[in-house]
């Protein structure tokens, strides 16, 4: 794994001077966590800091029609489950600075702990999701909630009435515990396919988000834009990278391995 890291750090690196060298101009970039776990504040604190002092940060909902405005990146925060521990050590710091964020919520598990599996992130299995009184609160102090779906499952695993009932029942229930439209959805485990997208639409939403770590372009579909995931203990070197977008080519070099490997098969 960190063989792994390694190869992708330094990939990033190498399109990042790239493309300060083609002149490539500011990024419009949307950044995804998880929890905040309490010894990981400090790290989190420098990287938020960094954004409000370098870049220009918008709500989710703004990241394909905010103007660019020299050469700061644009930025979108966004935090999927909508763990309490985002309420406990993420919200103080972003209020400090000035910065807003949107939280993707699983409508149907509020206040329980996740049941869906965390196989690759241990350390969220004591985290419970936010009641509503919590997100009552996170919207009076004026950040985004989102639908998350209910459960919280693999889309492309179910059929469409399934995924219907997923994406519409959850925009449904946090409408109504709002009392604002909720016209975003983030697909659990970036877990999406054609048939998820039309029926996103369907739903109701404009917008939609994955976890493929791709920038955001003019071109961009709506409902499949693309995040980069980030840590809150991880450097602020590594952090720079996803903030330019940088991280992008990871997933290009993964596109053309499969492709690639696909094409060899097919020839064997």
């Amino acid at each position: 794994m960190q063989i792994k890291r390694m190869i992708e750090e330094f990939s990033a690196v190498c399109y990042a001077v790239y493309s300060k060298a083609a002149r490539r101009g500011p990024r419009r970039v949307v950044l995804y966590y998880h929890s905040v776990r309490p010894e990981n504040t400090a790290s989190f604190t420098r990287q938020m800091e960094y954004l409000a002092d370098r870049c220009q940060v918008v709500r989710a909902c703004q990241i394909l029609s905010a103007p660019l405005t020299g050469k700061k990146p644009l930025v979108a925060l966004t935090f999927d489950d909508a763990f309490v521990s985002v309420w406990e050590q993420a919200v103080p710091v972003l209020e400090r600075l000035g910065l807003t964020a949107s939280i993707f919520v699983p409508v149907g598990l509020l206040g329980f702990q996740p049941k869906w599996g965390l196989i690759e992130r241990t350390e969220d299995q004591s985290e419970r999701v936010m009641s509503p009184e919590d997100l009552k609160r996170l919207q009076r102090k004026g950040f985004d909630l989102y639908s998350h779906t209910m459960s919280h499952p693999f889309l492309t695993r179910l059929d469409r009435p399934q995924i219907r009932y997923e994406l519409e029942q959850s925009r449904r229930v946090l409408e109504e515990l709002l009392g604002v439209p909720v016209d975003a959805v983030s697909y659990p485990h970036g877990d999406y396919n054609r048939t998820v997208l039309e029926e996103a639409e369907q739903a109701g939403y404009k917008w939609g988000f994955t976890i493929e770590p791709r920038t955001v372009f003019g071109q961009t579909n709506p409902l499949a834009i693309g995040r980069f995931s980030v840590s809150p203990s991880e450097g602020l070197f590594s952090f720079r990278l996803k903030v330019l977008g940088a991280y992008q080519v990871c997933w290009g070099l993964q596109k053309l391995k499969k492709r690639i490997l696909g094409k060899r098969c097919i020839d064997e």
